[in-house]
């Protein structure tokens, strides 16, 4: 989980998070001022822990991680690429979920748009 530019969580080859898929429509979330992933639906037993890759990392493609999504949701996203290429009204969208870093990412994105000519002309 990415928590700065360069700066990364590893988690140990043991430890249960390497085991939490990816969804499009996830059933958690990262917490990160508690360092644990929380139910976000209720979930019923035997469901799957899942949250959304995209609330963490920034740039999956750069990384060689990206990958072709089969979570199955109706409002999957077909590939996961990272935060970085997602588009704003998605990345609002997911803002009560994202790391701190991709917060700041989102604060960024929002002033560059803010200062477009083309955001401007629509005002």
């Amino acid at each position: 989980m990415q928590v700065g530019r360069d700066r990364f969580l590893e988690a140990a080859p043991e430890a249960l998070d390497n085991y939490i898929n990816h969804s499009c429509s996830p059933t958690c979330k990262v917490d990160f001022d508690e360092q644990a992933l929380v139910s976000i639906t209720t979930i019923p037993a035997g469901w799957e822990l899942t949250y959304d890759y995209e609330t963490t990392e920034y740039d999956l493609e750069s990384q060689g991680c990206a990958f072709s999504c089969k979570c199955g949701s109706l409002h999957c996203r077909g590939r996961i690429r990272g935060f970085r290429f997602l588009r704003l009204p998605v990345k609002l969208a997911l803002q009560n979920k994202l790391s701190p870093y991709l917060t700041e990412q989102l604060e960024i994105d929002l002033k560059q748009a803010a200062d477009s000519p083309v955001f401007r002309a629509g005002k």
